[in-house]
């Protein structure tokens, strides 16, 4: 019966873990990184900020997916919300992401979700509808109704 409770007690605040392990730990690094990354560099552009940002994009883990979300929802060229859409896509696809960064996981599928229902390019809507199919394939979803 003791061995139960506290059994219990440790399930209980087991969530709370991840709270303090996002606030404490987490956010800090991604709030530096969302605030490097530049939303006024067109897909025309060439030269080192061109660069910085393609790599940005196609590198970022899910640590950092903060740079991907804003990047899906407020960059005004529709080429690189594609390409944030498609990399989330891949981040998300990897085994074990929503047990190790359940809240970065959960924020990262809520904005694909909104993505593939409201962007306002056709081709963008497709590649986060795209992404969601992969994440389906190898994990949860979020259900939009």
């Amino acid at each position: 019966m003791w061995v139960s409770g506290i059994v219990a007690i440790l399930l209980f605040l087991a969530p709370t873990c991840y709270v303090i392990k996002y606030f404490a730990f987490d956010s800090p690094p991604e709030i530096a990184a969302v605030s490097k990354l530049d939303l006024t560099v067109p897909s025309t552009a060439s030269g080192a900020d061109a660069q910085l940002k393609a790599y940005q994009i196609s590198q970022i883990a899910i640590g950092n997916s903060a740079l991907l979300v804003q990047d899906l929802q407020k960059d005004p060229d529709p080429i690189w919300r594609a390409r944030a859409a498609q990399s989330l896509g891949r981040v998300l696809a990897l085994p074990f992401v929503s047990f190790t960064h359940p809240m970065e996981g959960l924020i990262a599928k809520s904005a694909l979700s909104t993505a593939a229902v409201s962007d306002k390019d056709v081709t963008v809507r497709n590649v986060a509808s795209e992404a969601l199919h992969g994440v389906a394939r190898n994990g949860a979803v979020i259900e939009r109704q």
